[in-house]
């Protein structure tokens, strides 16, 4: 397995250590109920440097720009200097390739890809970029996300330049604890608000260091995966190879907000369109299971609980038991028309068939 520049550090901390995206990486060091409430009522510091980072460049902004858009969703020309926008790739028949986020910096882009995607986004990316290149930097720049309510007291502490005007989705770069030309970015998968700090590999160790050292002053802890799933399924965020696939359109995945179509021609737009104007046949919805058991993921849904096996109308894509919210929840794809909010259903657990709900996303909302 591939590891990050921070994987000496998971091993000192205790990590626990499973495989993810190709990666060996932390899925917990304390338990993922602690990391999860640490995150929701402090703040966590997360290693996310499995993550693929590319820069898509031209020999001016603009040659840059309108390559880029041929092959994403979203309109790359909209996004300002120092922003960033989510994304999909799509195929030629309107699945996912993958979904991303694009930062526009001064003269390029820097786009981030999921970890296990990356090995067919980056061949998939140099076939259909014309008139721009594309670099994997992936392995010369690390991650960190440093995410929860609290998260702002450390980063602003160690960052040179002034955090805390950043918006959602704004970044900036600056010296962070010593570490020069970091991109601090407002970015993150937790439903809280947080950062996502880049930093070259070799120095990757000290940023994290001291963010952990900065962090004991709010009582912030290392996480690992596991929280970051149950924290991203609360707040109703996508995971791909769960809500979204290459055979799953973006669209029932409640992801039209990271699709334009008042802007030139792009790979997948035609079936994308004409789903938009015909309407979804499945819908990605929330699921409240009733009783003690946690729906997970394959897990059947059924309009009655004695229908047969081959009369499910729905499967579960993530579930968990919800640590903010005290509740079973699970997302799934049902049939268009049973996705309204309280909808009855009965989800398959195991060999039992339990009432539930159909509720509307997100699960869990942050105050702002």
């Amino acid at each position: 397995m591939n590891t990050t520049p921070l994987f000496e550090k998971h091993k000192s901390l205790g990590a626990n250590l499973a495989e993810f995206g190709g990666f060996n990486m932390p899925l917990w060091y304390s338990s993922i109920g602690a990391e999860h409430t640490a995150v929701r009522a402090r703040a966590g510091i997360f290693d996310v440097s499995h993550m693929g980072r590319l820069i898509v460049s031209a020999d001016t902004i603009e040659k840059a720009t309108e390559a880029l858009n041929r092959v994403v969703t979203n309109d790359v020309s909209k996004i300002k200097p120092g922003k960033a926008r989510y994304s999909l790739i799509a195929n030629k028949t309107g699945g996912c390739v993958d979904d991303i986020i694009i930062y526009r910096r001064e003269n390029d882009y820097l786009v981030v890809c999921n970890a296990g995607n990356r090995p067919k986004v980056v061949p998939w990316m140099h076939e259909n970029l014309s008139g721009a290149t594309m670099t994997d930097i992936s392995e010369e720049i690390a991650m960190i996300a440093y995410q929860g309510r609290q998260s702002l007291l450390s980063v602003e502490k160690l960052a040179s330049a002034d955090v805390a005007p950043l918006g959602y989705y704004a970044f900036l770069t600056a010296e962070v604890a010593g570490v020069p030309d970091v991109m601090v970015a407002r970015t993150g998968y937790t439903g809280e608000d947080g950062f996502e700090l880049y930093a070259p590999a070799g120095k990757i160790c000290g940023l994290w260091d001291a963010l952990l050292e900065e962090g004991k002053s709010i009582d912030a802890v290392p996480c690992g995966l596991g929280a970051r799933d149950t924290l991203r399924l609360e707040a109703g965020m996508p995971l791909y190879g769960h809500e979204i696939e290459e055979n799953i359109s973006p669209l029932a995945a409640g992801l039209g907000f990271g699709i334009r179509f008042d802007k030139g021609d792009y790979i997948g737009r035609d079936w994308l369109e004409k789903e938009k104007n015909e309407g979804t046949k499945t819908k990605l919805v929330g699921i409240e299971a009733h009783g003690k058991r946690i729906p997970r993921t394959h897990g059947k849904l059924f309009v009655s609980e004695s229908d047969a096996e081959d009369a499910a109308v729905g499967e579960v894509t993530s579930g968990t038991a919800s640590i903010t919210l005290g509740k079973n929840i699970a997302m799934a794809y049902v049939p268009a028309e049973l996705s309204e909010v309280g909808t009855k259903l009965f989800v398959q657990i195991s060999k039992g068939r339990y009432p539930a709900t159909v509720v509307g996303l997100p699960f869990y909302k942050r105050e702002k």
